[in-house]
């Protein structure tokens, strides 16, 4: 049973991670079976809990949960390979509903009654055409807590769908701070209310929503680390934190360029993409064979824009001042604005950027439509050029929800 435990759980953290869980999961079991095979039990310490505690509020949750409504149902399997097609799909599709009702539930202990349904409507509520990106909403422990700008009776709202367009006001008018709201007090109504604005340095000292986009929300706690996002919401579900996973990265390069500085470099340029919160697409390969496919691709083709030099993007920190890494990652923001993939050897120079990539579809790149444009085609892409044996590929693709894969 375990086995299949740690066959379906990557899947179903597929859809609550920002990042794809090979790069998560570190070829680790999850699940173990104690000496007699009769119990199965988490393993605590998988580097998934370990190494990345931000991630533990919501993923003990979640394991649990899954164990707990998975076991059950495997254990009245026939065989572990009766754990195919249609009945696995069946078996995660109800694993990821019920784990999705536990993050919200467990979320619900932390907000003091805060309906999360009110949040996600309020980060739906346009403005004079315009989301609620980047205000925050503090949940404070109690109306005395506020230190900042109190509204008078009048002018306090109770979170409900009813007062949403009143609300969705108030925090435009935080401006750089945030609004304040609190449980009801003794006696008063089952809701919580809106108290005043707070600046941001105070509301550093609660828990909080910050809104990121339309549909789009974290919750954020504090924490002297620094990583103090918990959850996101994301267009129709829950996920982990979107958190940079340098080590991940670099072990997942290092596979494909077994040179530890050329890693290095493709990982810092993964990294920098991923800071910008921005779609994009790097491909990357071995200076001589990228400077044939840009000839190919990008001068006989005119499929993208090559620079008269190339353009450094990445490089080791001890040969560079200060100023010229600033520079490096300001060429990279400025060349990932284009549409299309960026050609990066493994010097950390880009070749070509504003790429439109061809390729061959087989069925080792067999297209998800679950996914967007720019995953299906770099895959097609990159599997393609393994195919012809023209040098070492990795294809790096990052969605603008954060999520991303390495190809």
């Amino acid at each position: 049973m375990a086995e299949c435990l740690n066959k379906l759980f990557p899947a179903c953290l597929d859809y609550f991670s920002m990042q794809r869980s090979e790069h998560l999961l570190n070829n680790v079991d999850m699940f173990v079976a104690d000496q007699d095979n009769a119990k199965i039990k988490v393993n605590y310490g998988h580097p998934l809990f370990c190494n990345h505690p931000e991630n533990v509020f919501a993923l003990k949750s979640m394991v649990t949960t899954f164990l707990e409504y998975c076991a059950p149902r495997l254990s009245r399997i026939p065989a572990p390979t009766s754990l195919y097609g249609t009945l696995q799909a069946q078996l995660l599709d109800d694993a990821v509903e019920v784990v999705h009702r536990e993050l919200y539930r467990r979320l619900s202990m932390l907000t003091f009654g805060l309906d999360i349904d009110f949040i996600t409507a309020l980060s739906g509520e346009m403005y004079e055409s315009s989301a609620a990106t980047n205000f925050q909403l503090v949940i404070l422990p109690n109306e005395t807590a506020l230190c900042g700008v109190s509204f008078d009776a009048a002018t306090r709202w109770e979170l409900k769908i009813r007062n949403l367009h009143a609300i969705r006001k108030q925090l435009n008018l935080a401006n750089h701070g945030a609004l304040a709201v609190a449980p009801p007090s003794v006696g008063a109504g089952p809701y919580p209310c809106t108290l005043g604005f707070i600046n941001s340095s105070e509301a550093d000292r609660f828990p909080r929503f910050r809104f990121v986009g339309h549909m789009a929300w974290e919750f954020h706690v504090p924490c002297a680390s620094g990583n103090t996002c918990r959850m996101r919401y994301w267009q129709g579900h829950l996920t982990l934190p979107g958190n940079i996973l340098e080590k991940e990265i670099f072990c997942a390069v290092n596979k494909i360029f077994s040179s530890v500085t050329q890693s290095n470099r493709i990982k810092d340029v993964i990294v920098q993409l991923l800071k910008q919160n921005r779609g994009a697409v790097a491909v990357f390969s071995k200076p001589d064979v990228m400077e044939t496919e840009v000839q190919r691709l990008v001068r006989d083709l005119q499929r993208g824009i090559a620079p008269v030099n190339v353009i450094p993007v990445a490089g080791r920190p001890k040969n560079l001042r200060k100023a010229e890494l600033l520079e490096q990652a300001e060429n990279l923001k400025r060349i990932t604005e284009i549409d299309g993939a960026v050609l990066i050897d493994t010097n950390g120079n880009c070749h070509a950027f504003g790429v439109i990539l061809d390729g061959e579809c087989t069925p080792q790149s067999k297209g998800d439509m679950s996914r967007g444009a720019r995953l299906n085609s770099t895959r097609a892409y990159i599997g393609w050029k393994r195919s012809i044996h023209s040098g070492p590929w990795l294809g790096a693709v990052i969605s603008e929800d954060g999520m991303f894969d390495l190809l």
